[in-house]
């Protein structure tokens, strides 16, 4: 029975994963403009002497540009030095779908696999915000926004490529176990725990 279990977890992850990323590309898309207009409200305007534009002419669908200047640096005719920050937004897309793909294929009541759905999406999104934060206080520093001295630009770049290429991917699986193990005492697993 627990065999049986497994084989059905994996065959429905793999099955929604692939759905939300391969199956539909409208999904990818449709995250990227919601990824868009939240990072325009969170992220776009001026604090400090920066100041944070997402342009309207994106590089690619699943890449978002963001535009960073330091206004000190401004001449008064608006010409300066600008930091362009690509963000994988399809990266994100990816993260945000493979929980989801966890969430709704763990054995549960289906209202419990559709609140856990709902908030651990919302916590990734919430780390993801917290990704793209970082990166762009890091990438900051290249237009002398934030001090952070030349021998550890080598770590924040590193720490920035961990975050977003490999930080997404391992976080939606973590909170996934970590709510499965919170969850299991509680909530028997369906048709298995007894």
């Amino acid at each position: 029975m627990l065999a049986k279990t497994i084989i059905r977890f994996v065959v429905v992850v793999l099955c929604v994963y692939g759905v939300l990323t391969l199956g539909w590309n409208g999904f990818g898309r449709a995250y990227s403009q919601c990824f868009r207009t939240a990072l325009a409200v969170v992220f776009e305007g001026e604090s400090g002497f920066r100041t944070v534009e997402i342009p309207i002419d994106q590089p690619a669908a699943a890449t978002t540009r963001l535009v960073i200047v330091n206004r000190r640096l401004l001449s008064p005719d608006g010409s300066g030095p600008v930091r362009n920050v690509d963000i994988p937004s399809s990266t994100f897309w990816n993260a945000t779908a493979l929980f989801i793909a966890l969430a709704l294929a763990t054995p549960r009541r289906w209202v419990l696999r559709v609140a856990f759905t709902a908030a651990g999406t919302l916590v990734i999104q919430l780390f993801i915000a917290i990704c793209v934060w970082l990166g762009l206080w890091l990438q900051s520093r290249h237009l002398g926004l934030r001090l952070v001295s030349a021998k550890w630009d080598a770590t924040s770049d590193r720490l920035q490529d961990v975050m977003i290429e490999q930080g997404v991917l391992v976080v939606p699986c973590l909170l996934w176990l970590l709510g499965f193990w919170l969850f299991k005492a509680r909530w028997p697993m369906a048709g298995v725990d007894s």
